[in-house]
């Protein structure tokens, strides 16, 4: 068997530890000239996904946020490999929502533009659909984040109607 040798003292020769390689990915049918949402992700960051006008809620970029936006790319790429619903669409298109999603979790706007369209090659109609599958994923995943991100108040009348009583003043003893 394959793990027989992986115990035994022998020294293998390189040429049998490729040889034994290359068995393994065939018998996975791994296919290794694949390209994968990955590999479009880490293009779409290099070529940048942030731009200078664009906004994060509602005021000028921060130097932080490329940063951030790339590492919600890696993030949402991760959740989405732990599920084979996504297998479905193309690793391009998968990586733009990704893209999408990551803008929207940070509240970067426009959430689509036409520099990611010209970079990904899909239309925001395409991307949102894909994102929509995302965020419900990420959403079921994570709840209480996914809440705080999609509704960020925008001033105290946000809130209005969710406290059941009213707050009592503190009074010292």
């Amino acid at each position: 068997s394959f793990t027989k040798h992986l115990t035994t003292p022998i020294k293998l020769a390189p040429a049998q530890v490729r040889e034994w390689e290359i068995y393994v990915l065939q018998r996975l049918e791994y296919n290794m000239s694949m390209v994968t949402p990955m590999h479009c992700i880490t293009y779409f960051n290099g070529r940048g996904v942030v731009f200078k006008d664009d906004s994060w809620n509602g005021r000028a970029l921060i130097d932080k946020i490329p940063r951030y936006v790339q590492k919600y790319t890696e993030f949402f790429a991760n959740l989405c490999m732990q599920d084979y619903l996504y297998q479905q669409f193309s690793p391009s298109l998968l990586a733009a929502a990704i893209v999408y999603s990551a803008r929207h979790a940070l509240s970067v706007a426009p959430l689509w533009r036409p520099e990611l369209e010209e970079l990904t090659g899909h239309c925001t109609e395409d991307a949102h659909q894909v994102f929509l599958k995302i965020w419900g994923l990420y959403s079921d995943t994570f709840p209480a984040h996914a809440r705080r991100t999609s509704a960020s108040p925008k001033s105290v009348t946000d809130f209005e109607g969710e406290l059941e009583q009213p707050v009592q003043p503190v009074t010292s003893a």
